[in-house]
């Protein structure tokens, strides 16, 4: 029989994880060392809050709407942290210091949301994936945790949930409302020890830079120009464009009104001339739609700065 609620409590999040009964595949990067962080919530008793949570160089951070938030038992190797939250849409943020280069958790997605997690590096999204919801709140079948990893340069990576409402598609026609839920447990992170300093002269150092690299070189004619190298996954460079004072020339003069201009493109970046009098070079950092501009106000640049965006949304 299907389970229709409006809403869990801290007793129902709590059975539901008791009945996960599977055997989680636990991600490791080496041997264990300084280098690396493990958190399975076990050095935590039952009830301890969000807040509670202390772990040397990670810190975790929801946002509004919270209804529980807490280690629970049940999970594949023992406690979870377990969160739920009546809104429309939520986020768990998780941030690393120093930055971290691998990460593995198991997890529990729950039906009916859209889950969605993104990885950030010094401000710039560099991934984004979803996260599959198997769970489903019926009496003959129980809650799978799922494994997620990923191996990139990161030093904040957000859970994101939105709620989508299939009412048409529920089999209790009184359940109308579901909160949003994450449950975690087994994060292994491995730290990158990443130089705090640029590895050359680049000037998107940290910005977009694991997929496109900027540098300011000289141009035929002898004026300030810039080289683009796109990123492939092995960490090797390969030339796409360059951008010289005679192509941007013409908006210098005169900007464009009413939507900016594609001036050229290659690979996985694109140069725009924009309304506000700027330009970008548009990185694309994934194939989720999630693009990283690095704006910038002419040549040679003095003032740039960084957007985020997301083609699909």
């Amino acid at each position: 029989m299907y389970l229709g609620v409006t809403m869990f409590s801290r007793h129902a999040v709590s059975a539901i994880v008791a009945f996960a009964i599977v055997i989680s595949l636990l991600a490791t990067f080496g041997s264990a060392s300084a280098e690396s962080i493990f958190i399975d919530f076990e050095q935590y008793p039952h009830g301890t809050p969000l807040s509670g949570i202390s772990e040397p160089g990670v810190n975790f951070q929801a946002s509004a709407g919270i209804m529980i938030s807490e280690v629970e038992s049940g999970g594949p190797t023992g406690n979870v942290l377990a969160t739920t939250w009546i809104a429309e849409s939520a986020s768990l943020t998780v941030t690393t210091n120093p930055s971290a280069s691998a990460i593995a958790f198991d997890y529990v997605a729950f039906p009916f949301q859209a889950t969605t997690v993104t990885f950030y590096h010094q401000g710039a999204v560099v991934h984004s994936a979803q996260l599959t919801a198997v769970m489903m709140l019926t009496g003959v079948s129980t809650p799978a945790f799922e494994t997620f990893r990923y191996e990139g340069l990161f030093d904040k990576f957000v859970i994101s949930m939105e709620m989508v409402r299939l009412r048409d598609e529920v089999r209790d026609p009184d359940m109308f409302a579901l909160p949003l839920a994450i449950v975690l447990d087994n994060i292994a992170i491995t730290l990158s020890g990443s130089p705090s300093t640029a590895p050359d002269d680049r000037l998107n150092w940290g910005y977009c830079d694991l997929k496109a690299a900027i540098y300011q070189r000289t141009g035929p004619d002898g004026t300030p120009a810039l080289h683009v190298y796109g990123v492939d996954g092995a960490s090797d460079g390969h030339f796409l464009l360059d951008v010289t004072g005679p192509d941007l020339a013409p908006y210098v003069a005169e900007p464009p009104q009413g939507q900016n201009v594609l001036i050229e493109e290659a690979g996985n970046v694109q140069l725009y001339a924009l309304i506000s009098g700027e330009f970008s070079l548009h990185i694309h950092m994934d194939d989720q739609g999630n693009v990283c501009a690095w704006v910038f106000d002419g040549l040679p640049p003095v003032n740039t700065h960084i957007v985020n965006y997301n083609m699909v949304q």
